[in-house]
């Protein structure tokens, strides 16, 4: 003998069905959103694609830190240690430096080397010190601190390098795609000069 459940009626059921439909669609975002996977877990820390990233968003501070230490030195003023270093922690939030990998490799960054950037940078300001008023040159800088290698190129400097060997590369099947027409051209006119001539 079969048991027979209480029914619902036909509507309450497509409404329970939709509200867990959406209870269990939202429970799975939720989680997708707090678990990170694989892919956006991105390059580790000490991998060689971070460690770029982390040179190219160490120049972009340092050109931003530049600027800023520029100003207060023309204007013989200096930041007190407690701005220095919050100004140092902002870095991270130029517009120059994009969102996802980049902004993590920043953070990579600053937390092994905002020490050292303050540090460096209060020299600007320390009468005894070589560096006092010296001007920031963002590439020489990082990798003094030992976050740029030497013979680094910038994400930059390859993308242009590429952009231009591409154009280079067009131009010059453009070349030799014109040079190829015009020899029969000339050739197509001589043959057409020594049937007129045998006429």
């Amino acid at each position: 003998r079969l048991l027979r459940a209480p029914c619902r009626p036909a509507r309450a059921v497509s409404t329970t069905l939709a509200g867990s439909r959406l209870l269990v669609s939202s429970l799975l975002g939720l989680i997708a959103g707090r678990l990170p996977s694989a892919a956006a877990a991105g390059p580790s820390k000490d991998s060689p694609a971070m460690k770029m990233l982390q040179c190219d968003t160490c120049i972009t501070v340092m050109a931003g830190l530049g600027k800023d230490v520029k100003h207060l030195i023309e204007g013989e003023k200096m930041w007190k240690p407690k701005d220095l270093s919050e100004r140092i922690r902002m870095s991270c939030m130029d517009p120059n430096i994009a969102d996802g990998s980049m902004k993590d490799a920043c953070a990579f960054m600053m937390s092994d080397f905002h020490e050292a950037i303050g540090r460096d940078i209060a020299l600007r300001w320390t009468e005894d010190s070589e560096e006092f008023e010296e001007d920031i040159v963002p590439k020489d800088f990082c990798s003094k601190l030992g976050v740029c290698r030497e013979g680094y190129r910038s994400i930059n400097e390859m993308l242009s390098t590429s952009e231009r060997k591409e154009k280079d590369l067009k131009w010059e099947k453009e070349e030799k795609t014109k040079a190829s027409r015009k020899p029969k051209k000339k050739k197509d006119q001589e043959d057409g000069d020594d049937d007129a001539d045998e006429s």
